[in-house]
């Protein structure tokens, strides 16, 4: 109560129901209504209560405290006979003396309040708009930490399905097959593992719901809740790519020359944030997170089906699956940076006839053919994306913000539309 007093004291309109309150709460009181039977017995000060009551003729004993008294007085429910009947006057005899000696300096404190003030003009956002991202992203940073389920539980089952993919593709070799192991494995990683995501929808359904009974408060801008949202998920996502990458990586033995496994812990980290997005955006429409994970599991899977690993993209027909489902889907470019990073430049892999009964023919070079990491993409990526993996990796960031305005417009219109 001392919480509440407090809140009070700072322009805070609080309305509270007690019953029989102690005498160390009826002290907080700076104003009381005493009411029976629809009846104002009192209205006024406090601590100016027991005086009326006196001057009625009816003091407050030295031994009970004020708020006991006043109950005693006036409250009829349980009293019946004589009781009853000492309770009815005493409601008389208090009703009378307050309209004869009270009412009217009440109704003079009303008309007083009721004359018009200067009209009080605020604004709906005290606050500057950074601050209010600052306060919101460390509000759902910490939401995030403790709900179990947004990234603990997801951290768990992705590195339980890494260390699976990396122990099936365990130590990859240099052989014809395995550029095709090596292809199908990084097509997980960029389709599958992105596909996860999808688990975050029910979390961020719950922040939808607390957006939008604080913005029909008018707390925050909408740009402000997107911007936070970004700002409060990127380092759990950060987090998620960083472990996973660091698993699967050696267990297969990638490729490590260079900046070759930055580079993949990299598009991982951006291709995750634009799945992420994708989530945030659909949210913003389908508030029901059942519906909302089974659109997100037919657009991804979509996606991952037109990537151009299953089916070579000069091969897929032009009308809709290469224009535009192929371009716009983020999985292309996260699979084709992986498959660039992992092969450009480098030499030494096994020839597809080198795997054929017989082995590679003496115009081959026989047993010491061998094929360049350039022609083992052209194979595997037919009619591909012929952007540099570094190109590739920064589309897929246009898609993240491109995803993260559509979210924000979308809950503009909706706002609108209300």
């Amino acid at each position: 109560m001392d919480t509440v007093r407090t809140l009070a004291e700072k322009n805070r309109t609080v309305l509270a129901v007690i019953h029989q309150p102690g005498s160390e709460m009826f002290e907080l009181f700076d104003q009381l209504c005493l009411l029976t039977r629809g009846s104002t017995i009192y209205f006024g000060p406090a601590g100016e209560a027991l005086n009326m009551f006196s001057a009625a003729g009816l003091p407050c004993p030295n031994t009970r405290s004020p708020s006991d008294h006043f109950l005693h007085v006036i409250n009829e429910d349980f009293a019946c006979g004589s009781e009853a009947t000492k309770i009815e006057n005493n409601i008389i005899t208090l009703t009378n003396h307050y309209q004869k000696h009270v009412h009217a300096g009440v109704l003079r404190d009303v008309e007083a309040c009721a004359q018009p003030q200067p009209k009080y003009d605020a604004s709906g956002n005290q606050a500057n708009p950074i601050f209010q991202a600052l306060v919101l992203s460390q509000r759902m940073f910490v939401n995030n930490t403790r709900n179990v389920g947004v990234f603990w539980v997801r951290l768990v089952m992705y590195l339980i399905v890494c260390i699976c993919v990396g122990t099936v593709f365990l130590d990859l070799g240099t052989s014809w097959k395995e550029t095709f192991s090596r292809a199908a494995m990084l097509l997980y990683v960029a389709g599958f593992l992105t596909f996860m995501c999808i688990s975050a929808f029910p979390a961020f359904s719950e922040d939808m719901a607390v957006f939008i009974r604080e913005r029909l408060n008018g707390y925050y801008h909408i740009s402000t809740f997107a911007i936070a949202n970004t700002i409060a998920s990127t380092p759990f996502i950060f987090g998620i790519a960083i472990s996973c990458s660091a698993v699967l990586y050696w267990l297969a033995m990638l490729n490590d020359e260079g900046d070759r496994f930055p580079y993949f812990f990299l598009n991982l980290f951006a291709a995750l944030m634009v799945s992420e997005s994708m989530v945030v955006a659909v949210s913003a429409v389908i508030p029901n997170f059942l519906m909302g994970i089974a659109s997100l599991a037919g657009v991804l899977a979509i996606f991952c089906l037109v990537s151009g690993f299953f089916q070579p993209v000069d091969k897929m027909p032009n009308p809709v699956w290469t224009y535009p489902l192929h371009y716009i889907s983020f999985g292309s470019y996260a699979f084709y940076g992986f498959m660039q990073n992992e092969f450009e430049n480098t030499n030494g892999w096994g020839c597809p006839c080198a795997d054929q009964r017989g082995g590679c023919p003496p115009a081959l070079g026989g047993d010491s053919c061998t094929a360049t990491g350039d022609e083992v993409l052209k194979f595997w990526i037919q009619g591909g994306n012929p952007l540099g993996k570094w190109a590739s990796f920064g589309v897929q960031w246009v898609m993240v913000a491109g995803y993260r305005i559509i979210f924000w417009g979308l809950l503009a219109l909706k706002e609108k539309l209300r």
